[in-house]
């Protein structure tokens, strides 16, 4: 699916390799929330989610052009053209691709006392005609979840 969203993206898979450079596990107990946020150094961003209380919350994403949405054109437009915001009700089993300047963060707190988990990751592209700088070492992430793994 990156790939196909790469694409949709406008990104040349045969100028650009895209990959996966980091990720992380989401556990929001009772109270947990995710506040708005970017990932302003990813080519794209994802979510997938694993568990879900009920209710299982809504990712919101803000409009970075909201401020200009004040126009007195924009007023008259139809309402998707005009909002400030577009919320996605999260379900488990549901993978969201965005790209990586999106602000976004969970609407509510999580009410339940079921863990809400999701996994999170970011997507690079580095530029096969060497403009981009490549990804790390194999032997060097490889250490760092050697250590990890050691920690406990």
């Amino acid at each position: 699916r990156a790939n196909t969203y790469a694409k949709e993206l406008g990104i040349d898979l045969d100028r650009e390799h895209i990959y996966m450079g980091r990720s992380w596990v989401n556990i929001l107990g009772k109270g947990g929330k995710i506040e708005s946020h970017t990932h302003v150094a990813a080519t794209f961003s994802g979510a997938f989610y694993l568990k879900l209380p009920e209710p299982a919350g809504v990712l919101r994403f803000i409009d970075p052009k909201q401020p200009i949405r004040r126009d007195p054109h924009y007023a008259s437009a139809p309402t998707l053209f005009n909002t400030g915001h577009v919320d996605y009700p999260v379900a488990e089993g549901l993978l969201l691709l965005f790209p990586g300047y999106a602000m976004h963060g969970m609407l509510d707190e999580n009410p339940s006392d079921t863990d809400r988990v999701s996994l999170s990751f970011d997507y690079f592209s580095i530029s096969l005609n060497g403009q981009s700088p490549p990804p790390p070492p194999r032997n060097l992430v490889d250490k760092l979840w050697k250590e990890i793994d050691e920690a406990g």
